[in-house]
């Protein structure tokens, strides 16, 4: 990961997590159901979930059939993802720059903006030595038409209130060339951490030239989750497929 303090932050509330993603707008069911139609048009069994969190997507496929491994560095949402309710998947720490979960796997997927905060160009080497020859690669993010001009700064509060407990966020968002910066502090009941996270950001032209550059081909863009290509979209789901190795001359 990025220079962050959210390892501190999933240690006291990685209990909340999925409220507090909830909070951002998620939607693990249309999410999930984006993903489906996308294996099946590809013959999809087994599918390795990057920065799986709390594994609210892997568990989600493997109850639609899917052979799922869920691996991330957060041991704490790690123990989340196993006290949940639901069919078996393998979940795993690690660190996504060396993956180490099998090989052979049909997809893999990072969703929901991750890709930018991790240490991409390293999980890319790392992920195709998982897939196997003609494995899909799904990648979720934020949409940036253009990268946002830099030095714009913006603030603002968000509040949830989960049960009897009031978690309260602070945002305070920067552009640094092509990275976004964003300092929080997150107020659950009466405690209070601070998160530093970095996400580096591109447009989906810059994304397919960097996905190309680390072997892998660009099958289809999606927006919103929809297969309808929409200026305005908030998020981009794009296809990728590892490449076959240069012949050895």
């Amino acid at each position: 990961m990025k220079p962050t303090t959210v390892q501190t932050l999933y240690s006291r509330f990685g209990v909340h997590f999925d409220a507090i993603a909830e909070a951002g707008g998620v939607d693990t069911e249309g999410e999930v159901s984006f993903l489906d139609r996308v294996f099946r048009d590809h013959e999809v069994g087994s599918v390795l979930d990057l920065a799986c969190g709390t594994g609210r997507h892997s568990l989600a496929l493997a109850a639609r059939g899917y052979e799922v491994t869920g691996i991330d560095y957060s041991p704490e949402l790690l123990e989340v993802a196993r006290g949940k309710a639901g069919p078996a998947v393998t979940f795993s720490l690690q660190d996504v720059s060396a993956i180490d979960a099998g090989t052979g796997f049909d997809a893999a997927i990072c969703m929901w903006s991750t890709f930018g905060e991790l240490p991409y160009r390293a999980m890319l080497d790392s992920l195709r030595g998982a897939l196997r020859p003609g494995g899909l690669f799904v990648v979720d993010t934020k949409h940036f038409p253009e990268l946002p001009d830099v030095g714009l700064r913006t603030h603002h509060s968000d509040e949830l209130l989960v049960g009897d407990v009031l978690i309260r966020t602070e945002i305070d968002e920067y552009y640094r060339g092509r990275t976004r910066v964003r300092e929080l502090v997150y107020h659950v009941g009466g405690d209070s951490v601070p998160d530093h996270s970095e996400m580096d950001m591109y447009t989906e032209p810059e994304y397919i030239a960097l996905m190309a550059s680390h072997g892998f081909a660009h099958l289809a863009t999606h927006h919103d989750y929809g297969s309808d290509r929409r200026a305005d979209a908030r998020r981009l789901q794009m296809v990728f497929t590892t490449q076959a190795a240069d012949p050895v001359l």
